[in-house]
C-alpha cells in the first residue's frame, strides 16, 4: 500500500504540470493576439499617413513655329507645363507673353543639330522650364513640375 500512496503524488503533479503549461500557453496567445489586433490598426493608421501625390495641372501653349538657326529648316513644337496647383498655371497665364517670347527666342537659337538627338531633346525640356520660372515668383517656382512635348516636328 506504500507503493500505491508514493505513486499517487507525482501523478497529481503531472496533472498540475499540464494545466500550468496549457494556461502559460493561452495566457501568451491571448497576448500575441492583442499585440497582434492593436499593431495591426496602427499600421493601418500609419499607411493612411502616406502623403498623397496631387494631379498636376497640365497647362497647354500654342504651338510653337520657328526658322532653326543656320538652315532653311523649321521647327513645330507644342510645349504642355505641368504644373502643381491652378495658382501656377494662372501666374503663367498672367505672364504668356513673356513666357512665349522667351520660349520662341531659345527656340530659333537652336540648330537641327542640337535638337535631333535625345541628349537635346531633354536639354531643350531643361531650357524650356528655367524659361516659365523667370516669370514666376520664388516661391512660386518649385510648382512648375514639368514640361512635355505634344508635338516635335523638324522640317
Amino acid at each position: 500500500m506504500s507503493k500505491a500512496k508514493e505513486a499517487a503524488p507525482p501523478a497529481k503533479k503531472g496533472k498540475l504540470m499540464i494545466i500550468v503549461a496549457g494556461a502559460l500557453i493561452l495566457a501568451s496567445g491571448g497576448g500575441g493576439a492583442a499585440w497582434y489586433f492593436t499593431m495591426k490598426g496602427k499600421h493601418a493608421e500609419k499607411v493612411h499617413e502616406a502623403p498623397k501625390k496631387t494631379v498636376p495641372v497640365f497647362l497647354p501653349l500654342e504651338p510653337f513655329v520657328v526658322n532653326l538657326s543656320g538652315s532653311e529648316n523649321y521647327l513645330q513644337v507644342g510645349v504642355v507645363y505641368a504644373v502643381d496647383t491652378n495658382e501656377i498655371s494662372e501666374a503663367i497665364k498672367a505672364n504668356l507673353p513673356a513666357v512665349r517670347s522667351r520660349v520662341l527666342l531659345r527656340l530659333s537659337s537652336k540648330t537641327v543639330a542640337e535638337l535631333t538627338s535625345l541628349d537635346g531633346k531633354k536639354k531643350l525640356t531643361d531650357e524650356i522650364i528655367d524659361d516659365a520660372k523667370q516669370s514666376l515668383d520664388e516661391g512660386q517656382r518649385k510648382g512648375l513640375l514639368n514640361m512635355h512635348f505634344s508635338a516635335f516636328v523638324i522640317q
